[in-house]
């Protein structure tokens, strides 16, 4: 005598009469077994979003201009082979740190109109309450070079200016230190 069948609830295939789960699919049978399994899946669903939600209040934040950046800068080194800064955010909003300006005072002789400084990252993005150390070297077109020293008893200064954005506005940031000497 053969088992008596019924139609899963789900693929409609036949089933035998009681199962609880459908062989072909493994759809629940019972109505209570469904629904947890729907509310289950829905609620996964609603968690995995979750850091999507976060991430675009994040940017509605920036975007409404409400959470300013607040960058302060201090100088670390200051010596020929380059300077380190470390950039620190007081502010509630993140700021994109730019590519630094760079001139020396205080040199009679040489001409530094050529030298500039790279950054060994090329962006900087700093978050509110975050700390970043730069290093910036001297280049000259396509070769690194040592950033000139205090020859004399002439005073010497590298002046570095840093443009910082954030969602409100962009300001430049200067530091200035003393060459080293020779």
């Amino acid at each position: 005598m053969s088992q008596p069948m019924t139609p899963c609830v789900q693929c409609a295939l036949s089933i035998p009469l009681g199962a609880k789960v459908c062989t072909h699919c493994d759809a629940a049978q019972a109505p209570l077994e469904r629904w947890v399994k729907r509310v289950s899946a829905v609620l996964i669903g609603v968690i995995a979003l979750a850091p999507i939600g976060d991430a675009a209040w994040s940017l509605r934040q920036i975007a409404s201009g409400k959470h300013h950046a607040d960058v302060r800068l201090r100088v670390l080194s200051c010596a020929a082979d380059g300077i380190a800064l470390a950039a620190m955010n007081f502010g509630e909003g993140p700021a994109f740190l730019g590519t630094p300006t760079f001139s020396v005072s205080g040199i009679p002789s040489g001409d530094t109109s050529s030298l500039t400084l790279r950054a060994d990252m090329p962006v900087y993005v700093l978050a509110p309450a975050a700390v970043t150390i730069m290093k910036f070297v001297g280049w000259i077109g396509h070769a690194s070079v040592d950033l000139p020293r205090q020859a004399s008893q002439t005073a010497c200064a590298y002046n570095t200016t840093l443009t910082v954005d954030d969602a409100y506005e962009s300001k430049t940031l200067g530091v200035e230190c003393p060459c080293p000497s020779v």
